[in-house]
């Protein structure tokens, strides 16, 4: 018998709730707060880097600076804008979910996460 038409294999989503109580508030609201952080820190990063990258090209450039060299560090501050700009929109969900779990009452539940599950079982014939 061919095992792929003896087994059947489901897969589907299930949705975990959490109980929410002071202590689970605290801690979403910790986590949260460590996400938020670290984005800010990838923010202050990619500044960082943007400046030393022109500081380096008009170190080793030729005073007054040439056209190539003029157009080659505004592209550097051209893509770390547009880093800065894509950078916050992984913010605001997390400012957004800070914002619910605060709000959210004790003893009300909170969709803590999603989850794969895999069911098996036999086909009947």
């Amino acid at each position: 018998m061919d095992v792929s038409q003896s087994h059947l294999l489901l897969r589907r989503a299930v949705n975990i709730k959490a109980i929410v109580t002071p202590r689970w508030k605290e801690e979403a609201q910790q986590q949260l707060q460590a996400q938020i952080n670290q984005i800010d820190n990838q923010l202050q990063q990619l500044e960082m880097q943007g400046q030393r990258m022109i500081a380096e090209i008009e170190k080793q450039s030729l005073k007054p600076l040439g056209p190539e060299v003029k157009q080659q560090i505004e592209n550097i501050q051209i893509q770390v804008n547009r880093e800065k700009k894509r950078i916050p929109g992984a913010k605001k969900p997390g400012l957004a979910t800070t914002s619910a779990s605060s709000d959210a009452g004790i003893g009300s539940g909170s969709k803590s996460g999603t989850n794969r599950q895999y069911l098996s079982g036999r086909s009947r014939r």
